[in-house]
This record gives structure tokens, sequence and C-alpha cells, in this order.
């Protein structure tokens, strides 16, 4: 069984430039380029592999986009999430510092919770305002 991803590329940096289509094998050295739409791709792969079973992965430019949009959220989520994680531990840090009196380190997890989502809801707010490519890349 031959394993082949289709896929819409972008040839031109100008609006309204020429986009193409794509084969290339996921574990293999065969790729062809240059077709005008999916549908020259997959007749081609049909021709240049008919006698065997042809496993297609199709995806667009637009498929493509969304998922390096997805991917860029979810690499901003983990950093919002690290930072606010630390954030909240070097401040615990500094009231043990502050009042090495106190006896326990418990707190309600309610408060807790509500005490990271409005640290993280305040870094987000900072980072639109301060960070120049934050806003663009998660909203």
């Amino acid at each position: 069984m031959k394993d082949l991803d289709i896929y819409e590329v972008e040839y031109s940096c100008s609006p309204g430039g020429v986009d193409k289509w794509e084969i290339q094998e996921r574990e293999g050295d065969f790729f062809q380029g240059n077709f005008d739409n999916a549908e020259e791709a997959i007749s081609y792969a049909l021709y240049k592999f008919g006698a065997q079973e042809l496993n297609l992965n199709v995806k667009s430019l637009e498929w493509y986009n969304r998922e390096e949009a997805m991917k860029e959220k979810k690499e901003w989520r983990s950093k919002l999430d690290e930072a606010t994680e630390e954030a909240l531990m070097d401040f615990w840090a500094k009231i043990v510092d502050i009042f090495p009196e106190a006896e326990g380190g418990d707190f309600p997890p309610d408060l807790s919770l509500e005490m990271h989502l409005t640290m993280e809801k305040m870094l987000h707010h900072w980072l639109s305002f301060n960070h120049p490519t934050y806003a663009k890349e998660v909203e």
C-alpha cells in the first residue's frame, strides 16, 4: 500500500498568487508537484500507482493554515500556563518569606482557581498591550 499526502501549497507571496497541489509519499522518496487542483493530483496518483492500494491524505491550504494557527495557540497556551504557575509559586514563596511565623499553607481550592484564572487574565491583558505578536497569534 502507498501512503500519499496530497496537499495544497502557496507558491506566491503576493495576494491572489497561484496555489498548486503536490503529492508526497509519507515514508519514501516519491514527490511530484505543480498540479493545478486536487483532482489532477489524485488522477496522477491513480495513474502512477494504479496497481497498488492507495491511502490518500488530502489537505487544503486553508486546513494547513488553520492547523498552524492552532499550534501557535497551543504554544501560547503552554507559555501562559507556565508563566502563571511560576508566578504563583514565586508569589507564595514571597508570602512565606514575609510571614515566616505562619504555621501552614492552607488555601481554599476555589480561591486557588480564582487566583490562577485572574492572574492568567491579567497576563493575557498585559501581553496584548506589550508583546508585538501576541494578539495576532492568539486571537
